[in-house]
């Protein structure tokens, strides 16, 4: 009799506790996977590379670490790349989510969406070295040339720094020393040299600044200092120099301004003031100074535009007018002033094209022109 009474409360109490470790199993598979995802994963709109000038290139690895190569000689707080150009990443803050460089400064977020300017200052053509806190809330930043666009988690859009072209959105032309705020239900922003671009959240799509090449898209080659509507139904967009891309909804991509360099992609060498259609499939886009680079959603990155230093990394031609295939599995590109930077999805960051002041990250410092091969650089990047 107390054996069968035993075995009755073994059995029930091993049901108990099956359906115990099952349910933290579950719980620690969910944990699990959130916590992976939260490491290799960042919010949609936010740079994990960046570019600014001709010069100097930036990444984000998985753990928050930014790091820099190239001509960091205006960011005097920088340890080990004070005055300098160094050909190898070195590591220069950490607690970043999203990073975009001007010519002599850059602005990053930190992970409490605190918005940081680090660099030089031109106001009327005096120099002024900058450490400091600019904004909160921020969850979005892109740099021009010498200004800056901040969006922040109330989609308001602010903009400061120099406004010689209009390209502040505020009206006016004068420089502006703190931020004022531009427009409001912004999910995305890319300022070009002297030039600005901006997605709302309803896919609407605003530029404004200088457009001597059509660069706005807006037909004409006047000059804006306040937003004007180009197109509907957009997902993001790219803005640099002195030629756009932006990518529908659809997965259409379409282009416009300066052509010459056959950066459009559209197989002509000539400017257009109009959105003209380029590519199906495409989910990512990123603009240089005279090429552009495509993610498609399959994870391919197609290359087209000046082609001499390397930067579309084709050994055939010089110059691409039309698309061309340049490599598999790609989770994120930036397309520089003659070079470009890809990450894999598998974290890893490779560079090709120009290199005369380290800005590829490999360890070299020369034009290399003939080199139009791709140099793995680091791992362990922060993937979208």
């Amino acid at each position: 009799m107390c054996y069968q009474k035993h075995k009755k409360i073994t059995k029930h109490s091993r049901r108990k506790l099956t359906n115990m470790i099952s349910a933290i199993l579950a719980m620690l598979l969910f944990i699990g996977c959130t916590a992976c995802s939260a490491q290799k994963t960042y919010e949609p709109g936010r740079n994990a590379l960046a570019s600014g000038s001709y010069d100097k290139a930036m990444a984000i690895r998985q753990n928050g670490e930014l790091w820099a190569w190239g001509g960091l000689m205006y960011f005097p707080d920088i340890e080990g790349a004070r005055g300098g150009t160094p050909s190898l990443p070195v590591k220069v803050m950490e607690g970043v989510t999203s990073v975009s460089a001007g010519a002599t400064f850059v602005a990053a977020i930190k992970e409490n969406n605190e918005l940081w300017y680090y660099g030089v200052s031109l106001n009327e053509g005096v120099r002024q070295y900058l450490d400091e806190k600019v904004m909160d809330n921020v969850v979005q930043v892109s740099a021009g040339s010498h200004y800056v666009m901040a969006v922040t988690s109330s989609g308001e859009l602010w903009a400061w720094g120099d406004n010689t072209y209009g390209q502040l959105g505020d009206g006016a032309t004068e420089y502006r020393e703190s931020p004022v705020k531009i427009m409001d239900n912004i999910a995305s922003v890319s300022a070009g040299g002297t030039y600005c671009m901006a997605v709302t959240k309803s896919g609407e799509l605003y530029g404004w600044g200088q457009n001597m090449y059509g660069n706005l898209g807006d037909g004409t080659s006047v000059d804006r200092t306040v937003p004007v509507k180009i197109l509907e139904d957009v997902s993001m967009v790219s803005a640099y120099w002195n030629h756009t891309m932006a990518v529908k909804k659809n997965g259409e991509l379409w282009g416009w301004g300066y052509g010459s360099s056959g950066g459009l992609g559209d197989g002509a060498l000539s400017d257009q003031y109009k959105p003209i259609k380029i590519m199906d499939n495409v989910a990512i886009v990123s603009v240089g100074y005279m090429h552009t680079m495509a993610i498609t959603k399959d994870g391919s990155l197609w290359g087209w535009g000046n082609n001499a230093s390397g930067e579309v990394m084709d050994d055939e031609a010089h110059q691409m007018r039309a698309p061309v295939k340049v490599m598999n599995n790609v989770s994120s590109v930036l397309a520089g002033h003659g070079f470009t930077i890809a990450i894999k999805k598998n974290g890893e960051l490779w560079s090709w094209g120009r290199n005369d002041s380290g800005q590829r990250g490999d360890g070299k410092s020369e034009f290399l022109r003939t080199d139009k091969s791709a140099s793995l650089v680091m791992e362990k990047m922060m993937l979208p």
